[in-house]
């Protein structure tokens, strides 16, 4: 009996032992360039416990099952994921090389917008589109708003310049200025809170340059609970790392208006589980309509510094942003026939495919301010955005299938929108008519002139300017997303908390002008009347808009 029981013992102490060996795995994840893939990531299935690789593709795998068929998955975005079964019955086996193939449709790549658990494009149920940069570089976008047109199921009215672009989904209307119902991000985050702040919508803080990884658009589906104000869906704009060691400069110059861009980026590891990325972008020029003067002039600088963990990662950010872009109005057109069938065609002076509003002599706006002050403004500011913001996010694998991650960034905005709106074009009477009336003045017998000559204006025709000037004076932000997550296997739960705070106060100083009707280098009219007395100066007659919803007639 006692030797039954001492033999029961052994094989119970033995089993116990079997059961809690475990094995480990060293080896290398590379891409199809002998690359080594930083940060790839290793699943052990079916237990979904996670590693990634470190600086030099290399990874060490412990505590894993010491079993004869072990089952690994590789996978890193942009390449195509693999599985390995490994025999590790003995408790090692020899060093496991990877070779990832790249992914031209990037269907294996894990998508991280909109999603409560990052999920591959094959196995998602949600709509999701991903644009490369070697993508967006063949469609040769304009402006930033541009490269949504790549995007299928999205609409981007771009005609406006680098911002205030008017983007939805198919299916859901445009209900007012930017984007109501479809959210911007940066790195995941918003750029702002809501995408219709008139006259600061999210594009305008938002620029495209080669620190841009990849952009990752979600229609519908989960973009509604995990965005703010998007139903119809995300765009996040997501940006390079420097896992890799890759730099670029470019340089480009338009032949038609004289426009000048430089972009650069650098990013590289730097020893000890960090790498880093910086770039940006430099332009001066007069945008893809005739100014006269600088109208696009500015640049973006961003920075990121990252730390591998074995079991996650932190990752510190920064962007400033100072730019100018010229705003582009609805440009006068003639409409001549019936309401049923409509001419249109341009005015004299003023084609309305090349002309612009904006014009050398018309570039200091003068009005009154919040507190009933003079000041004055430079409509060579155009849209000009002013964006500060620091940013730091963590992911990490802590065991029994549990993981965190969590986003934040805060956010200094503000700037300036200022640009010339047409009110009315047509003859000059009519123009003068109008104006009297607005005013309270007598402008019978009036007469015009240049307001930079002051020659006498013998034209027939002439343009009332409504200046939307408004003052950006604070659209800070903070935003944090955190997410804590337990795999189940058959399934997982994710808890949520996300807190965030918009500030929106601007001043709208509009102020209205009498010009020449010209597509190029209008020119500001002042009026002086019967007895002699100038009304105007610099051809402004008002402070403030006094014809908006009036109109005048007589073309």
């Amino acid at each position: 009996m006692k030797k039954l029981l001492f033999t029961l013992l052994l094989l119970g102490g033995y089993t116990s032992f079997a059961q809690s060996v475990v094995a480990t795995l060293k080896g290398r994840v590379l891409g199809t360039k002998n690359e080594p893939l930083i940060g790839a990531s290793i699943v052990l299935l079916p237990d979904n416990k996670y590693f990634i690789t470190d600086q030099d593709g290399n990874f060490t795998l412990e505590g894993l099952p010491a079993a004869k068929d072990v089952r690994l998955k590789f996978s890193y975005s942009g390449y195509t994921a693999t599985e390995r079964v490994v025999d590790l019955s003995s408790g090692t086996a020899p060093n496991l090389v990877v070779v990832l193939k790249d992914d031209p449709l990037e269907l294996s790549a894990v998508v991280v917008t909109g999603v409560a658990n990052p999920v591959s494009k094959l196995t998602s149920s949600v709509s999701i589109s991903t644009i490369k940069v070697d993508d967006i570089q063949k469609s040769s976008p304009r402006t930033t708003a541009e490269i949504f047109r790549t995007i299928p199921g999205i609409k981007a009215e771009a005609s406006g310049g680098e911002g205030n672009t008017n983007i939805t989904v198919r299916g859901v209307p445009i209900s007012s200025g930017g984007s109501k119902y479809l959210q911007l991000q940066e790195d995941g985050l918003p750029v702002l809170q809501f995408g219709d702040i008139a006259f600061a919508t999210s594009d305008i803080f938002l620029r495209a340059d080669q620190t841009l990884a990849r952009v990752e658009a979600i229609r519908g589906g989960s973009a509604s609970t995990l965005g703010t104000n998007s139903p119809a869906g995300i765009i996040n704009f997501i940006s390079k790392t420097g896992q890799k060691q890759e730099g670029s400069i470019g340089m480009s110059a338009g032949l038609d208006y004289g426009n000048f861009r430089t972009d650069f980026n650098y990013g590289s590891p730097i020893g000890n589980g960090f790498h880093f990325n910086v770039g940006g972008f430099y332009r001066l020029g007069q945008g893809p309509r005739t100014a006269g003067f600088t109208a696009n002039n500015g640049g973006q600088l961003k920075m990121n510094l990252t730390k591998n963990f074995s079991n996650g990662y932190v990752r510190l950010y920064a962007k400033y942003l100072n730019d100018r872009a010229a705003s582009y109005m609805p440009m006068p057109i003639q409409v001549t026939g019936t309401n049923s069938h409509p001419t249109y065609s341009a005015l004299e002076g003023f084609d309305p495919k090349h002309g612009s509003l904006q014009s050398p002599y018309l570039l200091h706006d003068l009005g009154l301010g919040v507190n009933g002050e003079l000041r004055q403004a430079n409509v060579a500011d155009g849209m000009h955005p002013v964006s500060s913001s620091v940013g730091a996010e963590f992911s990490f694998d802590l065991g029994e299938n549990w993981s965190i991650e969590s986003r934040a960034r805060y956010s200094l905005n503000s700037g300036r929108f200022i640009s010339p709106f047409p009110g009315t074009a047509g003859s000059t009477s009519s123009m003068l008519s109008a104006i009297a009336g607005a005013q309270g003045w007598n402008l019978n017998n009036a007469r015009l002139t240049d307001a930079i000559t002051g020659a006498a204006f013998t034209g027939s025709r002439a343009m009332i300017i409504h200046m939307f000037d408004v003052e950006l004076n604070n659209l800070n932000n903070f935003v944090n997303d955190f997410k804590l997550k337990k795999d189940f296997g058959a399934g997982s739960v994710t808890f949520g908390f996300y807190k965030a705070y918009q500030n929106i106060a601007m001043s709208w100083l509009w102020n209205s002008y009498l010009t020449t009707l010209s597509g190029k280098g209008l020119r500001p009219l002042d009026i002086t009347n019967a007895s002699g007395t100038r009304l105007t100066q610099n051809g402004q007659f008002a402070y403030g808009c006094t014809l908006v919803g009036k109109s005048a007639t007589g073309l």
